[in-house]
């Protein structure tokens, strides 16, 4: 089963993923009713992740592991290691401005805008392989 979990950028460093619940799709039959199934849980994995952005600091890059899991309780009890990460999911640079303005907004209003905002950047997909090296380029582009 795959899960999706919230990430921020310095927790790509640690020995493993953050023990904390994830997004599940909704379970369908398959084909392309999973793949949106997916999509949408990606989706609020993502606003979550915008969560963790505006308590950590930066980078102001949404950020979401996809995990494939025993079971869906994994995530929130257990440690997982990096090896069930089937793949990265990440704001490009040209984000940043709008992931900023969600996590800096003051009313409700200003963050819906902004989250309406930050939902057009199409996330893009990394390797597992490339976990370091990106953890790298989002705290060294966060340090500028």
């Amino acid at each position: 089963m795959r899960v999706f979990v919230p990430l921020f950028a310095e927790e790509l460093k640690a020995p493993a993923l953050p023990i904390r619940p994830a997004t599940l799709p909704i379970p369908t039959v398959g084909g392309d009713e999973q793949e949106l199934s997916e999509y949408e849980a990606t989706v609020e994995a993502s606003i979550r992740a915008l969560e963790l952005i505006r308590d950590h600091a930066g980078p102001y890059r949404r950020l979401v592991a996809a995990v494939d899991v025993e079971s869906a309780d994994d995530t929130a009890t257990r440690e997982i290691t990096w090896d069930w990460v089937s793949a990265f999911l990440v704001d490009s640079a040209d984000a940043e401005e709008d992931v900023l303005r969600a996590c800096q907004a003051t009313t409700q209003e200003e963050a819906d805008a902004a989250v309406e905002s930050v939902l057009e950047h199409a996330l893009e997909w990394y390797s597992p392989d490339e976990r370091i090296a990106l953890a790298r380029g989002l705290t060294n582009n966060a340090e500028r």
